[in-house]
């Protein structure tokens, strides 16, 4: 049977006017693991510390040691502590971490 002429290089046209279609790729959920230099200055720690924190964005990291350094009374002699916090977590070396993970201090090593 004979193709009218020109669907052969039609057919092939509308190919390729369609986008490419990519497989879906599931997201899987990320947060970010923040190596968080120790805030509190001498005299209240001696050597400083690491605070191991797993949060979403710098916002919840911060409310997570804010909420640890309160329960803790570590905030009571420091009257610009949140922009000690918050300056600690700008300068804080971060991870990606993969996976469905709840948020909140890893570790903390204080002196």
């Amino acid at each position: 049977m004979a193709r009218p002429k020109g669907s052969k290089n039609k057919a092939s046209q509308e190919q390729s006017e369609q986008p490419e279609q990519q497989p879906e790729q599931l997201s899987e959920p990320t947060k970010t693991l923040y190596l968080v230099n120790y805030w509190v200055p001498f005299p209240a720690s001696e050597y400083g510390g690491l605070q191991a924190v797993l949060a979403a964005d710098d916002d919840e990291c911060y409310a997570l040691i804010k909420k640890h350094s309160d329960t803790l009374g570590e905030t009571d002699h420091h009257k610009d502590y949140e922009e000690l916090i918050k300056a600690r977590i700008k300068k804080a070396t971060r991870y990606e971490i993969k996976g469905d993970n709840p948020s909140g201090i890893v570790r903390s090593f204080t002196t």
